[in-house]
């Protein structure tokens, strides 16, 4: 009798993360992106931030929408195994501490934000937010692993 090949479909991972501008509108595109033809399961690990802007001048000034029911919305069509979403104090708090580390080397301080309205650290958001958002996407990822103890494997089969 012939060996058969057993093929074993990978299981792929995607992570979205930042702030989901349009996700109401991209949705399904990003359902069909990810549906493959031969039937390959993808999983869906999302950090979002809950305030969206527009452009670092409209953000700069406070004019962020709060996008809570178009991710949910979304996340009723895709196929999100884990998701968080944030508002700005963990981010403002990643902010500070990176900036200061950064401005101790350079002698200089980021100063800390009082609650009031600071045009530096809303900057600073955009700058960073995404890094932030996409470890958060990352770790969540990564405790869906360990939990279900499935591991990323080191080689294809076939």
């Amino acid at each position: 009798m012939d060996s058969e090949k057993i093929i074993k479909k990978p299981k792929v991972a995607v992570l979205l993360f930042g702030q989901p501008r349009y996700i109401n509108a991209s949705y399904k595109a990003l359902k069909e992106e990810f549906s493959f033809e031969d039937g390959t399961p993808f999983d869906i690990f999302a950090h979002f931030w809950k305030d969206v802007g527009f452009s670092p001048k409209g953000e700069g000034e406070g004019k962020v929408v709060d996008y809570i029911s178009e991710i949910y919305t979304a996340q009723q069509h895709l196929n999100i195994k884990k998701i968080k979403v944030q508002d700005f104090t963990e981010l403002d708090k990643y902010v500070l501490s990176i900036e200061n580390i950064l401005r101790v080397l350079n002698n200089n301080r980021f100063d800390k934000w009082d609650g009031g309205y600071n045009e530096g650290l809303i900057k600073k958001r955009y700058k960073w937010g995404q890094h932030l958002s996409l470890l958060n996407a990352f770790n969540l990822l990564k405790r869906y692993e360990n939990k279900w103890k499935l591991g990323t494997p080191n080689r294809t089969f076939v």
